[in-house]
């Protein structure tokens, strides 16, 4: 019975912790108008195999401006 109590305990403080970051992530979204970020992104085949590596530059302004810029392989 304390099993199932402490695992009911733990799923409703994990929601409460998830609904409590998606409101953080919101405030973020609306405060931020300007960032930009490196990525890197991998592709893989169905065996594990990488069959594509390319990386660059995300921007965005708001209102309205996004630019996503390859710099890697191109």
């Amino acid at each position: 019975m304390k099993f199932i109590l402490s695992a009911l305990m733990l799923f409703f403080f994990s929601l409460t912790a998830h609904a409590g970051a998606i409101d953080k992530l919101k405030i973020f979204i609306a405060a931020t108008h300007s960032a930009k970020a490196d990525f890197s992104q991998e592709v893989f085949d169905q065996a594990g195999k990488r069959i594509q590596r390319s990386s660059g530059v995300m921007q965005f302004r708001r209102p309205g401006n996004f630019r996503w810029t390859y710099q890697k392989p191109y």
